[in-house]
């Protein structure tokens, strides 16, 4: 029996991005059916993402869970579908498992605070611009790891971004201080951007280097009071629920926050493309950041960053269906639950 020790990876900002590059979809067919080449795919898969099990008995159960994922993810790709699949650090997981450990960091809409203006567009639809995309204002991926902290990653973002257009200085804001002082959120077990941003109105946010993340075991400490703020929000908008028009709009102008459901196995291993599948759901169970727009092979999407490291999806990225409709709540729900502050 071998006797191994679990293994956590508390990086804040994940490096390597491409250890699966070489496994390309028919390398997978190859392996598939064939027990020496899968277990040799699940070791280079445990080395590249510090993997390591307790016993002999889950090394084996996580096995079994890897080979039925890699016949999800080749099944998946031969049907030529807009997007793709992959080998992630999530591929030894259940749907369940993955979603029972990863999501749930937020809190359903009916808890939404209504302190938040509505937003009003203030362009005309069809003058927008083709594309959009607000990465050269953005800093690095980051990795939420194991706390329900999505809320907080995605607002935190859209407020650097905010301060950043205002003043056209990159910062780091402290996620940390979300986590253990906002206290109308809850912490690593979820909340909403909003609040966020409500706190952040009464509360300056503090640099990352003065008041770091700690919290990526999924515990978060006691808030801190020793770090200076340097950051306010003065006021933030809600974008009307479902219409994508104006989404758009609000995207032309700034990044934005939102939510969607990513509890489906299309998200867990998604590695490229643009997620079209209306079987992504509409239960809202993730924040992440949207970062632009535009179009590709004809096809309309949203530009999205996810809080999981660059090892998941296109190096930390995503790309979602868009349509041009007024009352269209999109799909993985992405056009229900939209934000943005102001600093």
């Amino acid at each position: 029996m071998y006797l191994l020790k679990i293994v956590i990876k508390a990086m804040m900002v994940t490096s390597f991005c491409s250890a699966f590059e070489f496994m390309s979809n028919d390398h997978l067919k190859l392996a598939l059916g064939n027990p020496d080449n899968e277990w040799s795919l699940f070791e280079r898969f445990r080395e590249d993402f510090g993997k390591a099990y307790d016993n002999f008995d889950e090394m084996r159960d996580r096995f079994n869970v890897f080979r039925q994922n890699l016949r999800t993810i080749v099944t998946h790709n031969n049907e030529n579908r807009n997007f793709t699949l992959g080998v992630n650090r999530f591929t030894d997981l259940t749907n369940e498992e993955y979603s029972d450990k990863y999501l749930g960091g937020f809190v359903n809409k009916e808890f939404w605070p209504k302190h938040c203006s509505i937003y009003k567009s203030k362009y005309t639809y069809s003058d927008l611009p083709k594309s959009v995309d607000w990465t050269n204002i953005l800093g690095p991926i980051l990795n939420q790891e194991q706390c329900g902290a999505c809320y907080a990653f995605s607002a935190v973002q859209q407020i650097q971004s905010s301060y950043t257009q205002k003043y056209g200085k990159l910062i780091d804001l402290s996620e940390e201080q979300v986590v253990e002082c906002s206290k109308k959120n809850n912490g690593c077990g979820g909340g909403l951007m909003t609040s966020v941003d409500e706190y952040a109105m009464s509360n300056p946010l503090c640099l990352e280097e003065d008041y770091p993340y700690t919290s990526g075991n999924g515990r978060a400490g006691d808030c801190q009071t020793s770090c200076e703020g340097v950051v306010t929000v003065e006021s933030c908008y809600e974008i009307e629920e479902n219409n994508q028009q104006q989404l758009k709009d609000a995207v032309y102008g700034q990044p934005v926050s939102v939510a969607i459901d990513a509890s489906t196995p299309y998200f867990q291993m998604y590695s490229g493309g643009i997620i079209d599948s209306d079987k992504c759901g509409t239960d809202l169970d993730h924040a992440v950041f949207l970062i632009g727009y535009g179009t590709e092979n004809e096809i309309d999407y949203w530009l999205l960053r996810n809080s999981w490291g660059e090892s998941w999806g296109d190096n930390g990225t995503f790309k979602i269906l868009r349509s041009n409709s007024t009352d269209d709540m999109g799909i993985c729900g992405i056009a229900m639950m939209a934000s943005f502050s102001v600093v």
